[in-house]
């Protein structure tokens, strides 16, 4: 992936590691404990040892791990079924304006009307009083936002934008492929800014309707190896 640019703002990840390591914690191991006078394992209990400092995760800690991996999973499995039409666009999207044509994988299956932080921020005095001026009432999605079109939609508003980014590296943030791919990337993190405020290093994926409406402002071109959402984007 480049160091400059990414379309992305990720594929999920699979959790298909050989060792599924849990930072700060190691599991009870009760066969390394009861072979250990054996001169087999003695190796295999030195290794052990190593970690002799680090906590044991205990019953509740496993419980909390285990149920909130089974929500993650379940959470992503319900996604790819957005993704691939197991379930119907009517039935998730309540703004109006998703689609899946131009997303590429589940994390970017969201309607706006699900994540909070679109619902704060339409909901904000400012936000109700120019859409009320722009003779708009109630509205539902996210892209209807005053701001949204301005900000995450215009092509110098965004080059000017560009210029506050950098990659994870420390570099200036800089069109190195195609113009398009290039806007798309900037409208992701002007979308972020304008809609959550500075989020530092963490990273939200975008509503389905705000993917929809940038990809389609600034194309894909059809020999671009297009990235989606991650996590791991610059």
């Amino acid at each position: 992936m480049s160091n400059y640019e990414t379309d992305s703002e990720d594929s999920y990840q699979s959790d298909d590691s050989d060792i599924n390591f849990i930072p700060g914690y190691i599991m009870e191991n009760s066969e390394l404990v009861k072979n250990s006078d054996d001169d087999s394992s003695v190796e295999e209990l030195n290794m052990g040892l190593a970690y002799a400092d680090e906590p044991l995760a205990d019953e509740e800690w496993l419980a909390n791990y285990n149920r909130q991996e089974k929500e993650r999973l379940e959470i992503e499995e319900k996604l790819c079924k957005r993704l691939d039409g197991s379930v119907q666009l009517s039935e998730w999207c309540k703004c109006g304006n998703c689609g899946v044509e131009l997303l590429t994988n589940g994390n970017e299956c969201y309607c706006c009307c699900e994540l909070e932080g679109c619902e704060e921020a339409m909901n904000r005095e400012e936000v109700i009083k120019d859409l009320e001026v722009e003779g708009v009432q109630n509205a539902k999605c996210v892209t209807q936002h005053p701001g949204f079109n301005p900000v995450c939609l215009q092509k110098w508003s965004l080059k000017q934008a560009s210029d506050r980014y950098k990659t994870k590296n420390k570099d200036k943030y800089k069109q190195i492929k195609t113009q398009e791919r290039f806007l798309r990337s900037i409208s992701y993190r002007e979308f972020t800014r304008l809609i959550y405020g500075f989020l530092g290093n963490r990273r939200i994926p975008l509503p389905s309707c705000a993917y929809t409406a940038i990809r389609k402002t600034f194309p894909i071109d059809k020999e671009e190896h297009f990235v989606g959402y991650s996590d791991d984007s610059d």
